[in-house]
């Protein structure tokens, strides 16, 4: 990697700002990927839930 001078003339942490701004971009697809991962367990795990409530009520009976 090439020599860096991070805001040498402004003083400013570019490399810092730059990094932050990123992580800004990257949220969106950072929550798509949470929000799949959230549906995929959904459909595993709802229809287990459901058949065993289902049992369990008809045990009750």
């Amino acid at each position: 990697m090439g020599i860096s001078i991070s805001g040498l003339g402004s003083g400013l942490d570019t490399a810092q700002i730059i990094s932050d701004l990123m992580t800004l971009e990257r949220q969106p697809y950072t929550r798509l990927e949470t929000s799949k991962k959230k549906s995929a367990i959904r459909k595993v795990y709802f229809p287990v839930d459901q058949y065993e409530a289902q049992h369990t009520q008809n045990r009750c009976l």
